[in-house]
């Protein structure tokens, strides 16, 4: 290859390079920024996760509850359905005049 074809070559490894290190240059703030940004969006869906994993873990622990112990049972019926047994006294708040 002549002295010429050499430079050639040089010039445009030495263009792509420039190219290159400008993208990267250019991209890098972007690129950090959504980085920075799915970390927090994965911060915040593990805290979401630990949360709801408590709240499944209090759910299994009333049922199980519920399924082993029949006085459980029955208060929680009672309470659903509004009934008392006879003899229980039943307190009612006194109505908000409108």
């Amino acid at each position: 290859m002549s002295k010429n074809a050499w430079i050639r070559w040089w010039e445009l490894l030495a263009l792509l390079g420039m190219g290159a290190a400008l993208f990267f240059a250019l991209d890098v703030r972007g690129t950090i920024a959504r980085w920075q940004q799915y970390e927090r969006r994965i911060r915040v869906l593990e805290q979401q996760n630990a949360a709801l994993a408590g709240q499944n873990r209090q759910q299994r622990e009333y049922l199980e509850k519920l399924r082993n112990d029949p006085r459980e049972q029955e208060r929680r019926l009672r309470k659903e359905r509004k009934q008392v047994r006879p003899g229980d006294m039943v307190f009612t708040p006194p109505e908000q005049p409108r």
